[in-house]
C-alpha cells in the first residue's frame, strides 16, 4: 500500500514538473508604466501582448506612454546561427511587435537571433522587423546581431519596418551587426524599411548614432521599378516627413536589381559619404542611376551625395 502511494506521489510530482516546464518564464506586468524585458520569453510575451491587444496597424494604445527596459542580452535562438542554419535546426520564429508607440530603452544590451523566413503575418501589418509599425516612439541604446529576416511584402527593416504618420520618432544609438535581410517586396533598409506620411508637417523622425553591417539581398526581381528602393540605412522616405540623420555608417554587401538605392548612408552631410560596389557590372546603370542624377556610376561604384537630397 505504501509502495503504491509512493509511486502515485512520484507520478504526480513528475506531472507537475512537466506542466511547470511548459509555462513561459515570463511575468510581464503590462499594467505598469515601466516594463522590464529580462529574457527571451519576456520579449516574446511583449510581442504576443501587443499583437493581440492592437486592433490594427493604427492602434498604438498597447504601448503608448510606457517605457520598456531591456535589462540583459537576449538570444531568441541560443546555440544557433540563424544566418546559416544547419540541417535539422528549427529556430523560434519572430513575427515582430506589430505596433509600437512607447519608449524602448536598450541599455546597450543586445538582441540576437531574430529569425523569420518569410512568414510575417501581413493581414494586420505591412512592416516587418523587430518592430513592424512605429509611431511617436523612442528606440535607443540597442544592438541587434546575428539575425535573419525575410519579407514577402513591403517595408522590411531590422529594427523598424515602417515609421509612419503622426508624431516624432527617435532612433538613437542603435547598431545592427551581422544581419541578413532578404527582400521580397518594396522598401528594404538595414535599420528602417520606410519613413512614410502623406501629410505635410505630420511626421518627424530623428535618426542618430546608428550603424548597419550586414547583407541585403534582392529576393524578387531584377528590373528597374520606381516603386522599389533598398538602402543600407533606410529603404525609402516619402516627400513629406521631416527627417534628420546624423552620424550614421553602413558597411557590408547590398545586392539590388532595382533602380532606387534609397538612403544608403549619411555620415557628413554635403560630402560623398560612402561607396557601394555594384555586383553586376553589365547592369550597373540600374544600380546607380536615378532620374534626378543624385546617383552615378564610376568604375562600378555608386556614390550618394547627401547634400543633394
Amino acid at each position: 500500500m505504501k509502495r503504491t502511494a509512493a509511486l502515485m506521489l512520484a507520478a504526480l510530482t513528475v506531472a507537475l514538473l512537466a506542466a511547470t516546464c511548459c509555462v513561459p518564464a515570463s511575468a510581464l506586468d503590462m499594467s505598469a508604466s515601466t516594463v522590464n524585458i529580462s529574457s527571451a520569453a519576456d520579449l516574446i510575451a511583449l510581442a504576443e501582448y501587443v499583437n493581440t491587444h492592437s486592433e490594427n496597424k493604427n492602434d498604438y494604445s498597447a504601448t503608448a506612454g510606457k517605457t520598456f527596459v531591456l535589462t540583459t542580452d537576449i538570444d531568441l535562438n541560443p546555440g544557433m546561427d540563424v544566418t546559416a542554419l544547419k540541417e535539422g535546426e528549427k529556430p523560434v520564429v519572430w513575427d515582430g511587435i506589430r505596433t509600437f508607440g512607447g519608449t524602448f530603452e536598450g541599455n546597450s544590451h543586445t538582441i540576437k537571433g531574430l529569425y523569420n523566413d518569410g512568414t510575417f503575418d501581413y493581414t494586420t501589418s505591412d512592416g516587418a522587423g523587430l518592430f513592424r509599425f512605429v509611431c511617436g516612439a523612442v528606440i535607443r541604446d540597442l544592438n541587434v546581431e546575428k539575425s535573419y529576416l525575410k519579407a514577402t511584402q513591403k517595408c522590411l527593416g531590422t529594427v523598424v519596418g515602417l515609421i509612419r504618420t503622426g508624431g516624432k520618432t527617435v532612433i538613437d544609438n542603435v547598431h545592427v551587426n551581422d544581419v541578413v535581410l532578404s527582400a521580397g517586396g518594396t522598401f528594404t533598409g538595414g535599420i528602417i524599411g520606410q519613413v512614410y506620411t502623406g501629410k505635410k508637417n505630420d511626421l518627424e523622425a530623428v535618426v542618430s548614432n546608428v550603424s548597419f553591417n550586414g547583407v541585403i539581398k534582392d529576393g524578387v526581381k531584377d528590373k528597374c521599378d520606381k516603386q522599389n528602393a533598398y538602402g543600407g540605412l533606410i529603404g525609402n522616405v516619402t516627400i513629406y516627413p521631416v527627417l534628420t540623420i546624423t552620424n550614421a555608417t553602413v558597411s557590408g554587401y547590398m545586392h539590388s536589381g532595382l533602380c532606387d538605392i534609397g538612403i544608403e548612408i549619411v555620415k557628413d552631410p554635403g560630402k560623398i559619404v560612402k561607396e557601394r560596389h555594384c555586383d553586376r557590372p553589365q547592369d550597373s546603370r540600374y544600380y546607380c542611376r536615378r532620374r534626378n542624377s543624385r546617383y552615378h556610376c564610376a568604375r562600378r561604384v555608386c556614390r550618394y551625395n547627401a547634400a543633394s537630397r
